[in-house]
C-alpha cells in the first residue's frame, strides 16, 4: 500500500512538473525544440500524459498532450525521410490522432495527417484518406502550398478534374500571384481537362480587375483557355493585354503556354490575309 501510495505521489509530481514545463511553451506560443527533447523523452512525456489525460482533465494537461503528440509526428516525418520505413507514418498517425481528438477543430491538425498519408499513398494505396484529411484542413489547405499541390496530385491521380479546378479557383482568391506564376501550366491543363473554362474566365476576370499589370500571366491565362473554346477574338484581346503587361513586370515567368498563343496568332493572321 505504502509503495503504491509513493509511486502514484511520484507520477503525480512528474506530471505537474511536465505540464508546468510544457504549458509554459505553448502558453507562449511556442515550439518543442529537438534540442530540449529527443523523441524517446517526448514519447515518455506522452505517456505520462495519455495516462493522466481524461476528457474533465485540467486544460493545461490537454494542450500539452496535444502538443506532444504533434511533435512526435513531425519528428517521425523526419525519420521516414531518412531511412523510408512506412511504418514511422502510420505511427506518427496513430500519434496525430491523439491531438486531433482532443482538439479536433484545429484544421492544421488534418493538414499534417493529409501530408502524412500522403507521403505513404503508394505502400497502402491510401489516396482516398488522405484526400479527406486534406478536405477536411478546410481553407488551412491554402496556407501550405505543399499540401495544396499533394492534393491536387491527389485529384488528378483519381482523374476528378473538377474538384481539382474547384481548389484552384479557391487558390486564386488566396494567392493569385503564387497561383498563376508557379502554377500555371497545370491550372490550365486540368481547367480544359475539367471543360471548365468558362467558370475559371469569370474567376480570372475577378482577379484582373484586382491586379490589372501585376500578374501578366491572367491574361495568359484567359488567352489560352479561350483558345480551347475557339473564340478568337478573346485570344487576341487578351494576349495583346498579356504582351503589355509583361513590360511592366518583372517577375512574370514565361510558360510553354506562351509560344502555343504566339504560332495561333501568327496562323489565324496569314489566314485572314
Amino acid at each position: 500500500m505504502l509503495i503504491f501510495f509513493c509511486v502514484t505521489l511520484w507520477q503525480y509530481y512528474k506530471v505537474k512538473k511536465i505540464v508546468l514545463v510544457l504549458s509554459i511553451f505553448f502558453s507562449y506560443g511556442y515550439a518543442i525544440a529537438e534540442s530540449q527533447y529527443s523523441y524517446e523523452e517526448l514519447i515518455e512525456i506522452q505517456s505520462v500524459l495519455l495516462d493522466s489525460y481524461s476528457s474533465d482533465s485540467d486544460e493545461s494537461i490537454a494542450i500539452s498532450l496535444s502538443n506532444v503528440s504533434y511533435k512526435i509526428a513531425e519528428n517521425l516525418i523526419q525519420d521516414f525521410i531518412a531511412n523510408k520505413d512506412p511504418s514511422l507514418i502510420k505511427d506518427a498517425i496513430d500519434s496525430l490522432d491523439i491531438s486531433i481528438s482532443i482538439f479536433p477543430n484545429n484544421k492544421k491538425f488534418y493538414l499534417l495527417k493529409g501530408d502524412l498519408l500522403y507521403l505513404i499513398r503508394k505502400y497502402d494505396a491510401f489516396y482516398l484518406d488522405a484526400m479527406r484529411a486534406y478536405e477536411d484542413s478546410e481553407d488551412a489547405i491554402f496556407e501550405s502550398k505543399k499540401s495544396f499541390v499533394a492534393l491536387i496530385d491527389l485529384y488528378t491521380n483519381q482523374e476528378l478534374y473538377s474538384e481539382a479546378v474547384f481548389l484552384i479557383r479557391k487558390m486564386l482568391s488566396f494567392d493569385a500571384p503564387w497561383l498563376l506564376n508557379e502554377f500555371f501550366d497545370m491550372t490550365i491543363t486540368l481547367t480544359v481537362l475539367a471543360n471548365n473554362q468558362s467558370k475559371m474566365l469569370e474567376s480570372l476576370d475577378f482577379v484582373a480587375d484586382q491586379y490589372t499589370i501585376e500578374i501578366p500571366n491572367v491574361y495568359l491565362a484567359k488567352s489560352y483557355l479561350s483558345l480551347s473554346l475557339n473564340d478568337y477574338e478573346s485570344v487576341k484581346s487578351s494576349h495583346a493585354k498579356y504582351e503589355a503587361a509583361k513590360v511592366f513586370s518583372k517577375d512574370a515567368k514565361t510558360s510553354i503556354q506562351a509560344g502555343t498563343i504566339s504560332n495561333y496568332l501568327k496562323m489565324k493572321a496569314e489566314t485572314n490575309e
